[in-house]
């Protein structure tokens, strides 16, 4: 983590470059291009990261992991051999 506790750029994903809001803003086809080259960005503003730019099959597969751990936390938790 940064300074004072707040998550930085690249704490989560370290592939993530930063972009400012005025510039994604200013370069939107060009982004689009490189985010279907494999690039991610996350979006600044004030220096404070806002947003996460990143490609449809890149969001789907991270959606999908999510959905599938929701459903493991959901399942109930088995006993242990000794509990029997």
């Amino acid at each position: 983590m940064g300074k004072r506790g707040r998550l930085q750029i690249g704490d989560l994903d370290p592939d993530l470059e930063p972009i400012s809001s005025t510039e994604a803003k200013n370069r939107f086809g060009s982004v689009l291009f490189d985010i279907s080259d494999g690039r991610k960005f996350a979006v600044n503003r004030n220096g404070r990261p806002v947003a996460v730019i990143l490609s449809y099959r890149d969001y789907h597969t991270l959606f999908s992991k999510l959905k599938q751990l929701e459903a493991k936390l959901a399942e109930p938790e088995e006993k242990d051999e000794l509990d029997k």
